[in-house]
């Protein structure tokens, strides 16, 4: 959304997230996820911490605070904390011997490794407490009597954006697009207006769809409102 309205105002801005979903690593994640915010940790901390020219050891150490540091920029909470605690650690473990061993297994393996240790991370991130989160936590591993997500919220409707998302999330969708778009642009030959009209109409119609959800939910203020 910054990017595409920013272009609109005549601003180019460098992509901030980069498919992090299809990571392998907690490595590669930090590499696709918030590239500005872990690129100025990774500049104005981390190398001035010393970096990895003090030895692994050191490197490891400069890691860690410099998670510890990016949870509390999110908020002084002890939540915040943990979130970057756990990046960390499987951060420090790859550099000591996960990451080779991902880098021998197949991509699905990585993948799947991945988006477990990022999706329990975030939920320290997005609870509002430390008991709210171990609560949230022992709803999904254990399948106790507690359940934050009811199941009647899952509505056909949520269903279907769930698994719109996913395939966007993996960069499937985009992949598709851009074949169908350039196959129809040498069909069409001499009415390329044609297809970008199409193009046009398909996102004015989306706009819109996502315009009344919004009206006709509840109140979901900007997740950084928090911050």
């Amino acid at each position: 959304m910054a990017i595409g309205l920013g272009r609109m105002f005549g601003f180019r801005f460098p992509e901030n997230f980069i498919y992090p979903y299809i990571s392998r690593s907690i490595q590669e994640f930090w590499q696709r996820w918030h590239v500005s915010l872990s690129s100025w940790f990774k500049d104005y901390l981390y190398i001035a911490l010393g970096g990895n020219r003090r030895g692994l050891t050191r490197a490891n150490i400069n890691i860690v605070l410099v998670f510890l540091l990016c949870g509390l920029w999110h908020g002084a909470s002890w939540n915040f904390v943990m979130f970057g605690a756990i990046q960390g650690f499987f951060l420090v473990l790859e550099s000591r011997f996960l990451g080779k061993w991902l880098q021998a297994s197949p991509k699905w393996v990585g993948n799947i490794y991945t988006n477990l240790i990022v999706f329990f991370s975030f939920t320290y991130f997005r609870g509002a407490d430390m008991p709210e989160a171990h609560a949230y936590m022992r709803a999904m591993i254990a399948f106790d009597s507690w359940t934050p997500l009811p199941y009647d919220l899952l509505t056909p409707s949520r269903c279907f954006v769930f698994v719109v998302a996913f395939f966007a999330s993996k960069g499937w969708a985009a992949k598709a697009f851009l074949s169908v778009h350039q196959n129809m642009q040498n069909q069409l030959g001499v009415w390329p207006y044609l297809w970008r009209g199409c193009i046009t109409c398909w996102i004015l119609f989306f706009s819109l769809v996502s315009v009344a959800y919004l009206f006709n939910g509840a109140s979901n203020p900007f997740i950084y409102f928090r911050f």
